[in-house]
């Protein structure tokens, strides 16, 4: 919660967040991070395409939040008789991991509100929305992960 806090300060003064690639296994980390949204969200049903193994440059500690983050989101604003999915893939040039959820889309204009980091767009449209698929972290190089 500490780290969360320094995070926070160090965004809003606009030093951004150290990201610190190293090597790993990236599909690892994807399944302990939809491991961990499973546990926590036993009723909902949660479903996973990731490679066996994806050997790349990354911020563990990033990307973990970042995917329990995106899954947790889906959980939370998604329609719970719908499932929430997590896709994983990759390619020479990139990885792609997408998560979608089924429920009410987040209404023109706002999505782009919803998705300013630290919720800078809270007080401008309603929390309760969920998109269509949900949500899709960008592609990015391997290496740039």
């Amino acid at each position: 919660m500490v780290t969360d806090l320094l995070e926070y300060t160090r965004t809003r003064l606009g030093r951004g967040i150290d990201v610190q690639p190293k090597p790993g296994d990236f599909a690892a980390l994807c399944h302990e991070a939809f491991d961990e949204v499973c546990t926590a969200y036993p009723e909902r049903v949660l479903r996973a395409e990731i490679p066996e193994q994806l050997p790349c440059d990354f911020d563990a500690p990033r990307m973990r939040q970042v995917l329990t983050n995106l899954l947790s989101n889906a959980v939370h604003h998604g329609d719970g008789a719908f499932p929430v999915v997590l896709v994983v893939t990759s390619d020479l040039e990139q990885v792609t991991v997408v998560v979608t959820n089924q429920g009410t889309p987040i209404p023109p204009g706002c999505d782009a509100v919803h998705l300013q980091p630290l919720g800078a767009g809270q007080q401008k449209c309603p929390s309760r929305m969920s998109a269509r698929p949900a949500w899709a972290l960008a592609s990015t190089s391997p290496e740039k992960l």
